[in-house]
C-alpha cells in the first residue's frame, strides 16, 4: 500500500456512489488495458492520458469504501491486525 493512499477521495466529501461509479470505470479501462489514447488525421494529431493510473484509483476506491463501511466492504487490515477508524 502506498505512503499517499487516502488522498483521492475524501469520506466528508465523496459520496459512496460516486466512488463506486468511478470504481467501476476504473475496472473496464483495466479490463480493456487501455491507459492512453491516440489519434490522427488530415494534420491533426492528439492524444489523451488518464490522470491518475488505474492502479492508484483502484486502491484509493478501495481505500475509500473500506473506511466509509467496514462492515459492508472489508475492514482495512496491516498484516497483524485490523484497523479501525
Amino acid at each position: 500500500m502506498s505512503m499517499t493512499i487516502g488522498i483521492y477521495f475524501d469520506i466528508h466529501i465523496d459520496t459512496e456512489e460516486e466512488v463506486l461509479k468511478i470504481r467501476a470505470k476504473a475496472m473496464e479501462l483495466m479490463r480493456q488495458g487501455i491507459v492512453t489514447m491516440t489519434w490522427g488525421g488530415e494534420g491533426v494529431n492528439a492524444s489523451k492520458q488518464f490522470t491518475a493510473p488505474v492502479l492508484d484509483i483502484l486502491a484509493e476506491s478501495r481505500f475509500f469504501l473500506k473506511s466509509l463501511n467496514p462492515t459492508k466492504y472489508g475492514y482495512l487490515t496491516n498484516s497483524s491486525r485490523q484497523i479501525r477508524i
